[in-house]
This record gives structure tokens, C-alpha cells and sequence, in this order.
């Protein structure tokens, strides 16, 4: 993750309230998992719209234009399903059904970026929250209890390196779901 002078790293999440932060961080199976990798700090949880990665001053107020105006709708959105991505090797906590309203979210955001010139990302959506990086192995099967989350916006974020080892998120702005 590499910046670049005059420009910033940004993406677009849904960012959880420290209630919900709680809430997962006390899941029960998810505390008896000794082989976790590098655990993401609980600050920096959150699930990913779309990544811009380094944005000048300019493509940034067309974006932040671009996400004021869209009219998405509020949503529950369960999150009962850990996960885990071997090749990135990603432990993660996602919803096994993605409301209709997410999804829509997403392609209006993507369809929004096209307008700035970004580019749309090819790969379907999978919405999740990362919880550890470097994961060498899948952790064995844990039943977890489903944590209900009420979507009601969404944020522009930057990833500012931190000197010790990894990065912090800052939300530069938010939008309310109707």
C-alpha cells in the first residue's frame, strides 16, 4: 500500500457503530480460535462498497459529488457466516444472503465511480468483514451467532499508514440510507 504525494487512499464501507464492533468482537467461537493469523484491529472492521485506492484532490470531490447524490435504502443485513479465503489468506464474517438492497448499493456506487473515471471492479461482490490477515490454515468449523446489523449509511474512507505496521481508517464523510 503505497502513497502517493498529493493524493489519498480512499474507499467506500459501511462502517459498524461500536455496538456492533462489540458485538462481534465477543462472538463466542470466534474467542477460542488459537491459530488466528494477525487479527485486524477492532477499529478498523468494516465491509468494503468499493476501493478507489490513491485519488487526487479533483477525482475526490467528483466522487464525494457523485456519493451524495445516490438514493440508496436502508437494510438489515445478518452477518451468520464466517469464512475463509485461502489464496489471501483471510478469515472473514459475512451475510450468507445479500439483501437486495446491498447489492443495489453497490452497482449504483460503481456505475457513480465510472462518472470520475474510476474503474468498476470485475469480480462479483462478496460483502464481508475481515477479521484476520495471514490465516495459514482454515480455523475448524464454528457455529456462530448471527449478528444483525441496521445499515442506515455509508462512508468515504482513508487508509492512513500507521509507522508501527499496518494502517488506520478515517471517515472523511458519510451518506444517510433513506
Amino acid at each position: 500500500m503505497e502513497r502517493v504525494e498529493g493524493q489519498q487512499r480512499l474507499f467506500f464501507a459501511l462502517w459498524p457503530d461500536n455496538g456492533l464492533r462489540q458485538a462481534i468482537a465477543s462472538l463466542q467461537g470466534l474467542r477460542n480460535v488459537k491459530d488466528f493469523g494477525r487479527r485486524i484491529p477492532l477499529d478498523n472492521i468494516h465491509i468494503t462498497l468499493a476501493f478507489l485506492g490513491n485519488v487526487d484532490k479533483a477525482r475526490k470531490e467528483c466522487i464525494a459529488h457523485e456519493a451524495g447524490s445516490m438514493h440508496g435504502r436502508s437494510f438489515k443485513l445478518v452477518l451468520d457466516r464466517l469464512g475463509y479465503w485461502s489464496r489471501p489468506q483471510i478469515l472473514w464474517l459475512g451475510p450468507s444472503h445479500i439483501p437486495h438492497e446491498l447489492e443495489s448499493l453497490s452497482e449504483m456506487m460503481n456505475a457513480r465511480l465510472l462518472k470520475c473515471g474510476m474503474t468498476s471492479e470485475e469480480r462479483p461482490y462478496k460483502p464481508h468483514l475481515t477479521l484476520a490477515r495471514n490465516v495459514k490454515k482454515p480455523p475448524p468449523r464454528i457455529k456462530i451467532e448471527p449478528v444483525t446489523w441496521d445499515v442506515k449509511r455509508y462512508s468515504l474512507m482513508e487508509s492512513l499508514p500507521v509507522l508501527t505496521r499496518g494502517v488506520n481508517y478515517q471517515e472523511l464523510a458519510c451518506w444517510e440510507l433513506s
